[in-house]
């Protein structure tokens, strides 16, 4: 079976990730090996298969073994060793039959071949409802690997924000000893410095917690001992809207699942039909008889057993009604599942294309605090500013820092909505 939609060079498993940094390429290789999902959609894909071989048993060669015993004083169901002239003088007596039939439908006007074109076509659908759940657990696993990066991020802000805040503070304390600045001023710093450690804390609390749902979507018990590692994956698309629509309609795993239910029901719906139609059955039979008043005989016959179905209470009529009520029923969701499809591509795609300009205003957002934030400090220092104007400059900066991280989870989350809207990889 071909179910790989990430490409790598090598798989690694969960043990691998325990001491090293758990990079995006590496978590995708061990969903896709282990995550339960992916698994069951596995089991569920080997069931179909069964079921595909059992509904062909009714074409194959059979055989059996058969025995008959029976003790008595005459019996019309095994034959006696005496003359059944009058069956209630003869004495008790006893016949036991071995039997070995071989049974093959050599023709049954091609029941047989549509019977595995349906099976064939549900397995192809069970192949591709296993892509679509990889595809699932891929987009799940990139959605919390950009949220907890973008927490990380966060958290990162937070971090440049409260060394910001103790320097403006010492800054401040500097000052106050030199008689600058009212004592006002230094309770306002070290406020804005316990503020900044609090904000910290929270955003390391966020970032933990944003961690936790990266492991669950990787199908990991645990996180690995090196924690969360980089975003290592070339993010793509195709040039325009129709492009991406187009390689949709032709990948998307739930769609082409659908086209082979589709076959399926087709398929099976012939066969149905083609059950009026007369048997040919290859039959063989080879009988050992033995009896306590009679030599035992052996017999062989072979032959051909042609049936004509006559009536069956309307089992045949009823089958073809429920096969071409679920053709149609395919024909209603593939249409709305082809409408559906455009739309989530269209959606995906407009937020995909404004990822360029997010990022664009969140640098030149950054750009502009930071300078911003120098200009107040130089200004603070030399006592041409208050110290409510630095520290708005500050928390702009901080602000400019997180919608940086914002746009980076933007333009990663948009790719991966986009990614998994057109059918991977």
């Amino acid at each position: 079976m071909k179910a790989i939609l990430f490409v790598i060079t090598s798989l690694v498993s969960a043990s691998s990730l325990a001491s090293d940094p758990a990079n995006l390429s590496q978590l995708s290789a061990v969903a896709l090996k282990e995550h339960p999902r992916i698994t069951a959609a596995v089991a569920d894909r080997a069931a179909v298969d069964a079921r595909r071989k059992l509904s062909l048993v009714p074409f194959q060669p059979r055989l059996s073994l058969n025995g008959y015993g029976a003790i008595g004083n005459g019996s019309m169901i095994l034959p006696s060793s005496v003359e059944p002239f009058n069956y209630s003088l003869l004495p008790k007596d006893s016949a036991g039959v071995a039997n070995a039939t071989f049974m093959w439908r050599v023709f049954s006007f091609g029941r047989d071949s549509a019977m595995a074109e349906a099976g064939r076509s549900d397995l192809r659908s069970a192949d591709l409802k296993v892509v679509s759940q990889e595809q699932d657990v891929l987009f799940g696993l990139r959605t919390a690997f950009a949220e907890a990066s973008f927490q990380a991020g966060r958290a990162t802000a937070f971090e440049s924000a409260l060394a910001s805040a103790q320097e403006v503070e010492r800054i401040t304390q500097a000052r106050f000893d030199a008689g600058k600045v009212p004592e006002a001023f230094l309770l306002r710093a070290r406020a804005d410095t316990a503020k900044a450690s609090k904000e910290l804390a929270m955003a390391r609390a966020d970032a933990i917690y944003a961690s936790v749902a990266v492991w669950e979507a990787a199908g990991l018990e645990q996180a690995p001992e090196g924690g969360l590692g980089s975003w290592d994956v070339a993010m793509s698309a195709p040039s325009d809207l129709s492009a991406a629509v187009k390689q949709a309609h032709d990948r998307r795993p739930e769609y082409l699942a659908l086209l082979e239910d589709r076959k399926a029901s087709i398929a099976r719906a012939n066969a149905i039909a083609r059950s009026r139609l007369p048997d040919l059955n290859l039959m063989a039979m080879d009988d050992q008889t033995a009896a306590n008043r009679m030599r035992g005989e052996n017999g062989f016959k072979a032959g051909l057993v042609l049936s004509f179905p006559v009536g069956d209470g309307g089992e045949r009529s009823a089958a073809g009604q429920q096969a071409r009520a679920m053709t149609a029923r395919l024909d209603a969701d593939l249409k709305a599942t082809r409408n559906r499809i455009a739309a989530e591509v269209g959606a995906a795609w407009a937020q995909w294309s404004a990822t360029g300009d997010v990022h664009k205003a969140a640098d030149a957002e950054l750009a502009a605090s930071t300078a911003a934030y120098d200009v107040g400090l130089l200004r603070y220092q030399e006592g041409k500013a208050v110290l409510a104007e630095l520290t708005d400059a500050r928390s702009q900066l901080t602000l400019a820092r997180l919608s940086v991280a914002e746009a980076a989870a933007y333009e990663r989350k948009s790719w991966s909505r986009l990614t998994r809207s057109m059918g991977g990889p």
